[in-house]
């Protein structure tokens, strides 16, 4: 099967646009991007799992995440899909208020998934397409242009989350929701000292099939998952406090700062000095 994407920019740049269509791919971890995501699937299904839970994406869903909220997408039944995603920050899009007010049901929550009816469907594949042939063209005026495509298409997404087509949340089945509260548990306490005994005793689950099923669900061991949220908060304690890096070590649940660095550096790919210096921007 034919493998089609197109890629433009970066997820350091204020917009990023990518368009996929493949065959069976699951992302290698879990991320999170100091940009809105919106993403739309055009055909097949995904398995979302986002901030604690896991979410069932079909043909015609268009998703809106907040800033810094971790996700990953995987296989769903059907496993060839294609899919839109649009990134943009805060500053790519003027901070006018009145954008703000007619915007404002878009982003009560960290995250929104809402099913377009087949119109809505139509009209944003037709602005979602424009904006492709905008940068791959980058004629006069393209970025204004992008700019007034991206209103546009949270406009139109307002308007039908406004005509109550905004999906439920449901858990998937009753095990995913027994991890979703693992995965709450976690990210309310990643601070202290977590062991899977711990959340075996307080979940009333035996060892190995919570381990097992927390995998099958998150597609992250438990420990991989809770130095994830550890690192999320370090990096934003890196970037907003003037703390010791000692002192971060301990706030975000490490027994040792040689431990800290190493988990850090596997995650970011730079030590919690190098961080601070040069991504606090």
């Amino acid at each position: 099967m034919a493998d089609n994407r197109f890629h433009y920019n970066n997820e350091d740049d204020p917009y990023f646009i990518s368009y996929k269509k493949t065959y069976g791919t699951n992302m290698n971890a879990h991320h999170y991007h100091n940009s809105y995501e919106v993403y739309y699937l055009k055909t097949g299904e995904r398995n979302l799992f986002i901030k604690d839970r896991v979410i069932e994406l079909k043909t015609g869903d268009f998703l809106i995440i907040k800033p810094n909220i971790l996700h990953m997408t995987r296989n769903g039944k059907l496993p060839e899909y294609e899919r839109i995603i649009l990134n943009y920050r805060d500053d790519f899009i003027d901070k006018d208020k009145k954008y703000q007010q007619d915007l404002s049901n878009l982003f009560q929550q960290d995250y929104m998934v809402i099913h377009l009816p087949l119109q809505d469907r139509i009209l944003i594949e037709d602005i979602l397409n424009h904006m492709i042939l905008e940068v791959d063209s980058q004629l006069h005026g393209y970025e204004t242009q992008i700019k007034s495509l991206i209103l546009h298409l949270l406009v139109t997404i307002s308007r039908s989350a406004e005509n109550n087509n905004i999906k439920e949340m449901n858990h998937i089945n009753s095990t995913h929701e027994k991890i979703s509260d693992v995965v709450k548990y976690i990210n309310q306490h990643y601070y202290q000292v977590i062991t899977l005994e711990r959340l075996s005793n307080c979940f009333f689950i035996s060892p190995y099939y919570l381990s097992r099923t927390f995998k099958e669900v998150t597609g992250l061991n438990i420990i991989e998952y809770l130095n994830t949220i550890r690192i999320k908060e370090a990096k934003r304690l890196l970037r907003e406090t003037n703390y010791k890096i000692s002192l971060i070590a301990e706030k975000v649940g490490f027994g040792s700062l040689s431990n800290f660095g190493r988990v850090f550096k596997e995650g970011t790919g730079h030590s919690p000095r190098y961080y601070r210096t040069n991504k606090n921007s």
